[in-house]
């Protein structure tokens, strides 16, 4: 096991299973990991099995095989005291977030001094904000993933790395399967480079000048899955 001084803020989720994929595949064991909402799943009852990633196992399962030490906290609120208290008591000082969909990191949790790597479904600063995967199949049909330092504003924080990605071939796999595949796969690449270099690539701090986006229409976003273009070579 390559054992690495990151640590894991998040719950369990399919974008969190997928990233602990991530870490299976690599053969990583993180320093920490921080697990909110008393380890309760935020996945849906009923989940097809992905063939890209491990969807199917809790997280605190998956962690508990590559031996991670885990902290959970009753709390579902990232913000909470109890958040700042754990990350205030723990080692690393890196931290992969994977929150629950929609939470923002406040000023209390960056004032611990730790860094947070977030995976956004976009290419930055092209397309911040909220549901950016689908707005960019629409405008552009691709998708992308950048990986960011997050700071106290949306999708503004310096940019580590970013990757293109074609559009998956079934469009309804996007929030369940294809989102955080391309998140994970992203994550993937950085943490490789993390192995062979013992550090994160380096940051580009970014143009303020990208665009915001906010959720897409339920409306538009039914036209966005069903305006299927050629088949990709995704496997999706």
């Amino acid at each position: 096991m390559n054992k690495i001084n990151i640590g894991l803020l998040g719950v369990d989720s399919i974008r969190t299973r997928a990233y602990i994929s991530v870490l299976t595949k690599l053969n990583i064991t993180l320093e920490e990991a921080i697990i909110l909402s008393g380890g309760k799943s935020h996945t849906p009852e009923v989940i097809e099995k992905s063939s890209y990633f491990n969807n199917q196992i809790h997280s605190i399962k998956m962690l508990q095989a590559l031996g991670t030490p885990i902290n959970i906290l009753e709390t579902s609120d990232i913000n909470d005291t109890t958040v700042v208290t754990a990350l205030n008591h723990s080692r690393p000082k890196l931290f992969i977030y994977s929150g629950s969909g929609g939470s923002i990191i406040k000023n209390n949790i960056l004032s611990t001094q730790k860094q947070f790597l977030h995976i956004h479904p976009g290419i930055l600063p092209e397309y911040r904000g909220s549901t950016t995967i689908y707005y960019s199949l629409l405008k552009e049909n691709k998708c992308g993933a950048s990986g960011i330092i997050l700071d106290e504003n949306i999708d503004t924080g310096p940019v580590i790395a970013s990757k293109e990605f074609p559009p998956p071939d079934n469009r309804k796999s996007i929030d369940y399967e294809y989102d955080p595949y391309v998140r994970s796969a992203l994550l993937s690449d950085i943490l490789t480079y993390y192995l062979h270099n013992g550090r994160l690539p380096e940051k580009i701090n970014q143009n303020r000048e990208g665009f915001n986006y906010y959720i897409m229409h339920p409306l538009l976003r039914h036209i966005t899955m069903l305006s299927q273009s050629h088949p990709s070579n995704s496997g999706v």
